[in-house]
């Protein structure tokens, strides 16, 4: 999970991390993990996360990769992390270019795969429940929005807009596009 805006950023993590039954932390090989991944490791090591450690940037002339591996382990040692915790899964690799490995050097030429191969391996499939559905909304944001364009809206609501063209936000009828202008839905 990319961590929010500073403002919201506590409840936020903590909201969300109610959400998610894995995580991948993301980290710099050059500058090493950053004061805000101190504060979210450590809430998903509270809630019993068993993260996948991911080292970016690898390609970059002043990588450190196998220091940064100690230090994301010493952080989470210090963050009286599990054994199991302590014994993360690690990959390597640059966004960038557009690959990740389970070693800095590569293979390169695999793409995204051992992340994707990686994830599914390792997170835990979601725990489900009988009944009716039910959805976490992603965000708190008071962005005002119709039911239509917010996350896991069902083709009945857009059957509801009377042009048939999705849902807009709060004031914007009979007005341009805008960046807070509602998904369009696919057909049913």
């Amino acid at each position: 999970m990319r961590h929010p805006r500073p403002r919201r950023f506590r409840g936020e993590v903590e909201r969300i991390l109610n959400m998610v039954d894995g995580a991948l932390v993301l980290v710099d090989a050059a500058e090493g993990p950053l004061p805000q991944t101190k504060f979210v490791v450590s809430k998903a090591l509270k809630v019993g996360l068993k993260p996948i450690v991911v080292i970016n940037k690898v390609d970059r002339p002043d990588s450190r990769p196998a220091q940064v591996v100690n230090e994301v382990f010493d952080l989470f040692a210090a963050l009286d992390a599990s054994e199991e915790q302590l014994d993360f899964p690690i990959l390597y690799g640059s966004a960038k270019e557009g690959w990740m490995a389970a070693s800095a050097e590569g293979p390169k030429d695999q793409g995204m795969v051992p992340l994707f191969d990686l994830v599914t391996r390792h997170v835990a499939p979601p725990k489900t429940e009988d009944g009716p559905f039910r959805m976490l909304a992603p965000s708190s944001n008071p962005i005002p929005i119709s039911a239509a364009s917010s996350p896991g809206a069902s083709a009945q609501a857009r059957e509801a807009e009377p042009d048939g063209q999705g849902a807009r936000s709060a004031g914007q009828a009979g007005r341009g596009r805008s960046r807070h202008q509602g998904a369009r839905l696919p057909r049913a």
